[in-house]
């Protein structure tokens, strides 16, 4: 039996964005995220706790993630388009991964296969990602005991 868990999140999902700020007096620029970014992280951290393991998983995971994303008002009512705009799928997936880290795992370097499926939201619909991890500690588990 392959041990997972399946969860939503609701709402929009943000993607990686960093701002580039020079102070003044420094040679160096400093790269601070944007605060939709950081809320879109906790937002995904508080329903992600109440499905927090036992234990955290230490043989790696695979991580998939289906987000729903806002339609626009152009968006045809009757075909279904494939989501090819921005945010990019890797964005998406960068924050909600990390999210994710201290709770399922120690940190997103753990995560061996990621998905993350974009689509536009179906009529009446709201924004969210449904997020599936599996333990790959997990997989062969009852072809070994066969």
């Amino acid at each position: 039996m392959m041990d997972f868990i399946s969860f939503t999140v609701w709402g929009s999902p943000v993607p990686e964005q960093k701002k580039i700020v020079r102070p003044k007096g420094l040679d160096y620029p400093i790269v601070k995220r944007l605060k939709a970014v950081e809320q879109w992280i906790q937002d995904v951290k508080v329903q992600a706790l109440a499905y927090k393991p036992a234990q955290m998983f230490m043989d790696g995971v695979i991580l998939y993630m289906a987000g729903a994303l806002p339609r626009p008002k152009s968006h045809p009512k009757t075909k279904e388009k494939p989501h090819l705009t921005k945010p990019d799928w890797d964005n998406l997936a960068k924050t909600s991964s990390e999210a994710l880290a201290g709770i399922f795992y120690p940190n997103d370097s753990y995560v061996v296969k990621g998905t993350f499926e974009k689509r536009y939201c179906k009529i009446g619909e709201a924004p969210h990602v449904r997020f599936t991890i599996t333990d790959l500690s997990s997989i062969g588990k009852d072809t070994e005991n066969a």
